[in-house]
């Protein structure tokens, strides 16, 4: 094993698997949104992959668009399903079978609950298993993935439900955070679960993470194999303060992605751990042809 100070070789086929296309002069946001974004072009995207030597790219579906995915399908197809996928937010009560092939043919892998803006509250923990449900229902025949943005709190109230979804499954940002970590263990040893290890600023407030550091250390024992790596980019969330206006337009946060993949790097250990994180572990999930390309960049 490297030493965490050693450099680590970036393959050119290295995919980030979790960031947003903001493009609102083109695709206006939707009225009932939560906050309203700065636009962050496919352009910047491609400025990103660059600095980053990722290839591979993933674009996640944000909130401030609700269901309507035309901002995240023009950027995919932009991009080129060779080198990326999309993760839709749709109705899954009303949207028909053929509107999700269309999705499938466009790059689409997964199907993403955003559990943050749909609050407990807002329905009890029965309408929310409902939506899990109904979700996998839909997208089972496709081969996609349910992915969950939730806290730890509502992971744990979730977990049998969960484990009864047979669709796999996906866990943004450390499946919530480090208080989650013997949960989150139990679910990547039943196999069917992939964590996302991404955002650590939205989950953890403790220098260099280090409660994250010690949670993924258990992780990569457990299960390397099922562990992705995303820069979050292009961090929204306002530095931390979300603006009570919401169509107020909300600052990014300032993140250092470069940074982030070098702490993945630190945490992986070993040029192995790194390449099925960055490149294997998203080429299976995602469904991407199996990398042939040698080693590109370094971070140290």
């Amino acid at each position: 094993m490297n030493s965490p100070t050693s450099p680590f070789s970036i393959p050119p086929d290295a995919c980030d698997c979790h960031v947003h296309v903001f493009l609102p002069e083109q695709f206006p946001y939707a009225a009932s949104r939560s906050y309203t974004p700065p636009a962050a072009t496919i352009g910047e995207l491609l400025e990103l992959r660059r600095r980053l030597g990722t290839g591979r790219t993933v674009l996640v579906q944000p909130s401030c668009y609700g269901t309507d995915n035309a901002a995240m399908l023009a950027a995919l197809a932009a991009l080129g399903t060779d080198a990326a996928r999309g993760i839709a937010v749709v109705d899954p009560a009303s949207i028909s079978d053929e509107a999700l092939r269309q999705f499938h043919d466009s790059g689409v892998r997964g199907l993403r609950l955003n559990l943050r803006v749909q609050p407990e509250d807002a329905g009890g923990l029965d309408r929310i298993v409902r939506l899990c449900r109904q979700s996998s229902d839909r997208i089972r025949p496709l081969g996609w993935h349910l992915q969950l943005h939730l806290d730890a709190a509502l992971l744990a109230r979730l977990a049998s439900t969960l484990e009864a979804l047979n669709v796999p499954l996906v866990l943004d940002h450390f499946g919530g955070g480090a208080s989650a970590v013997d949960l989150v263990s139990d679910l990547l040893l039943a196999g069917n679960t992939w964590v996302k290890l991404s955002a650590p600023y939205r989950v953890s407030t403790q220098p260099e993470y280090a409660d994250l550091a010690r949670a993924t250390q258990r992780y990569l024992s457990l299960a390397s194999e099922k562990l992705l790596w995303a820069s979050d980019w292009p961090h929204t969330g306002g530095n931390g303060v979300r603006n009570a206006d919401s169509q107020a337009i909300e600052p990014f946060r300032r993140e250092d992605a470069l940074q982030a993949l070098a702490r993945l790097a630190r945490w992986a250990g070993d040029s192995a751990r790194l390449h099925a994180i960055l490149v294997d572990n998203p080429a299976q999930l995602y469904g991407f042809q199996p990398s042939t390309a040698s080693s590109k960049g370094v971070l140290s």
